[in-house]
């Protein structure tokens, strides 16, 4: 018959180390931070982006009225010529704004997707909850985190549910995985509206 011997002495044998919650909480505090910048970041982007295309507009809407203008002349003058090649300066001025407010429509449109998203997570109540992932998955979205609480976690969903953005949004599943420090959580596939915005 065998015997399986242990030959590890009890001081060799892995003890297994707790995170500290001070750590902890400063690991809290510094994602909570991090989202609360990378967010404030994409408003200021965000604004910046909507002047320059309200001043793009604006000297669009000033080069039509010149524009107007020169042909107004045009008809009342008797010689044509100057005027001919300021109209078409003008047409060309014109086209030029045109493309360049398309071009900052086009990136306005794709630089800050994920504006309204961090805001509605940074305006939440966190000082159980805290963020760890966000990815975006065969058009969906999924949400990662952890809590200190089992019982956090659903505040946090209800919390989410009445912002703005997740408003009437309902969320497909809710996976969570314990260990001795906390709790991990999973919130996946929210309404494909939601993934919309992040497009």
């Amino acid at each position: 018959m065998k015997t399986r011997i242990n030959l590890y002495l009890p001081e060799l044998r892995p003890v297994k180390e707790k995170l500290p919650l001070s750590l902890t909480v400063a690991i809290s505090a510094g994602t909570l931070a991090l989202i609360i910048i990378i967010a404030l970041s994409l408003f200021v982007l965000m604004e910046q982006k909507r002047d320059e295309m309200i001043n793009k507009e604006h000297e669009l809407v000033q080069a039509q009225i010149h524009l107007g203008q020169k042909i107004t002349e045009l008809t009342n003058a008797t010689d044509n010529t100057p005027l001919l090649n300021e109209i078409a300066t003008r047409k060309a001025e014109i086209t030029t704004k045109k493309r360049v407010l398309a071009a900052l429509s086009s990136q306005f449109s794709t630089s800050v997707p994920y504006s309204p998203l961090f805001k509605a997570f940074a305006e939440l109540d966190t000082d159980n909850v805290w963020l760890t992932k966000i990815s975006k998955t065969n058009g969906l979205l999924n949400i990662a985190g952890s809590a200190s609480t089992s019982r956090d976690i659903p505040r946090w969903v209800e919390q989410l549910k009445l912002s703005p953005i997740f408003s009437g949004q309902t969320f497909n599943a809710l996976e969570i995985e314990r260990d001795e420090q906390q709790v991990n959580f999973v919130l996946k596939n929210p309404s494909p509206f939601v993934a919309e915005v992040i497009k």
